[in-house]
């Protein structure tokens, strides 16, 4: 256990003896079943006892199969090769669940989350904020003439400045903030733990990182208006959003690329 525990191996297929010296076999197959990087993993108990009381008790706590020694050496090939077999189907089965929920929240063209996950987050971010007096901040924004830029250079080329933009926005904040396309050319982050202020300093790096995009066919730089609010100025979620929203409608009228937080 203590190799497993530091070294942390992967492995696929246990085989055990029954009679072990330094730990009993129970502990062991307890240790496995009770850390997440072993759950999954196969155990064969092999051992000389006829009891049925310890094949009980090896079922009863997680093992999967029991050999008796002496065995047959062609049905110990196919016993292990089955659980092999098993151990896989979960593994594939257990990678496509985690493809399904990782497609169920990510926008498929700019990776982002979507727009269903964002509400998620920020109705518990809300949430907390209530119960600690925290604050958190919201971002708006919106790819200034995207219409011309799907006109001039077709849905591909739109696409492409999506994609590029939303991986900008991304690496502009931390691990923390949640970034989403919240429709059409529109994204939203919520900065959690961030005052009006601090925020601004975001918008700021996220207007000029954008700007510095360069893509060989497009004639000029890409540029975004942003919408800034606090939850310190509204008294709930949705109307943070809508203040975020009315700012950013401000930011395009006063002349896009820029940021609009009062």
């Amino acid at each position: 256990m203590n190799y497993l525990e530091k070294e942390k191996p992967t492995i696929d297929l246990a085989i055990l003896d029954y009679f072990l010296e330094e730990a009993t076999c129970s502990e062991l197959i307890f240790y496995l079943r009770n850390n997440k990087l072993y759950e999954q993993t196969s155990v064969v108990v092999l051992t000389v006892s006829d009891d049925v009381a310890h094949k009980y008790e090896i079922f009863i706590i997680g093992g999967n199969d029991f050999i008796i020694k002496p065995f047959d050496t062609s049905e110990f090939y196919l016993r292990v090769r089955n659980q092999l077999k098993t151990k896989y189907l979960i593994d594939m089965l257990d990678a496509k669940n985690k493809l399904l929920t990782i497609t169920s929240i990510t926008d498929e063209l700019t990776k982002l989350y979507n727009r269903r996950f964002f509400w998620e987050n920020l109705i518990k971010e809300d949430n907390r904020h209530k119960r600690n007096d925290s604050e958190y901040s919201i971002l708006l924004m919106d790819i200034d003439h995207f219409k011309k830029i799907n006109d001039t250079y077709g849905h591909s080329g739109g696409d492409t400045v999506l994609y590029n933009v939303a991986q900008t926005i991304k690496k502009s904040v931390r691990n923390i903030d949640v970034v989403a396309r919240y429709g059409g050319e529109e994204f939203i982050v919520l900065l959690p733990d961030t005052s009006k202020n601090n925020a601004l300093v975001v918008a700021n790096k996220i207007l000029n990182a954008v700007k510095s995009i360069n893509l060989d066919f497009l004639k000029g730089p890409v540029t975004i208006s942003i919408g800034l609010a606090s939850s310190k100025e509204t008294d709930n979620y949705e109307k943070t959003i809508n203040l975020a929203d009315e700012r950013l409608y401000k930011a395009k009228n006063n002349g896009r690329n820029r940021v609009e937080y009062d």
